[in-house]
């Protein structure tokens, strides 16, 4: 009979120590989120950080690029000014002489931007 009698004060027992474990880890939980947040906040800085460094990239290249663009303009002007007076040009000895300043402009060109039409 006693052990009938033991049997609900057990498992009261039990379910308290179930209730103190919960308690437990809730407290553990509640704990770390300042540690959290502050591991959450410094990976937020470090990907702002990464993202200024790459706005200011962004305008660096778009600075260069216009840059290469207005050197493409000028080295274009050139070009068309030089096939214009090639294309002028009467006679074999000057159409000789402009022909041979156009090879000097293909040249100066800078590589990276000339592409010759095929």
């Amino acid at each position: 009979m006693l052990h009938f009698m033991m049997a609900p004060e057990l498992e009261r027992l039990i379910a308290l120590q179930r209730l103190e474990s919960t308690i437990a880890e809730a407290r553990s939980a509640i704990a770390l989120q300042p540690q959290r947040l502050a591991e959450l906040d410094a990976r937020l800085e470090d990907t702002r950080q990464v993202v200024t460094t790459a706005k200011e990239r962004l305008k660096i290249n778009q600075e260069a690029r216009r840059d290469a663009e207005k050197d493409v303009a000028v080295y274009q002007g050139r070009l068309t000014k030089f096939k214009d007076q090639l294309s002028a040009v009467s006679g074999g000895a000057t159409a000789f002489g402009v022909a041979q300043v156009a090879p000097s402009f293909y040249e100066a060109w800078p590589s990276k931007w000339y592409v010759p039409k095929t």
